[in-house]
């Protein structure tokens, strides 16, 4: 069961800012589902990180990222 989600960005490797953030309860413990609109700022050579995290009710945390850089 998931207890916490969080959502942070970071530009060329600086400091993640959290973006959304959900203490899971009910339904949404087996399944959350969440849509973000990014738009990428056109600054040609920087780099987006997006990480999103998951925490199950063990304490054990997951998560995947996304790197997106400006031509």
């Amino acid at each position: 069961m998931l207890q916490h989600f969080n959502a942070s960005h970071s530009v060329n490797g600086g400091s993640n800012v959290t973006v959304d953030e959900a203490e899971l309860t009910g339904p949404n413990q087996d399944a959350y589902d969440v849509e973000y609109q990014f738009i990428v700022p056109g600054d040609v050579g920087h780099t987006h990180k997006l990480t999103f995290s998951v925490t199950n009710r063990d304490g054990l945390t997951n998560q995947v990222s996304l790197t997106l850089t400006a031509n």
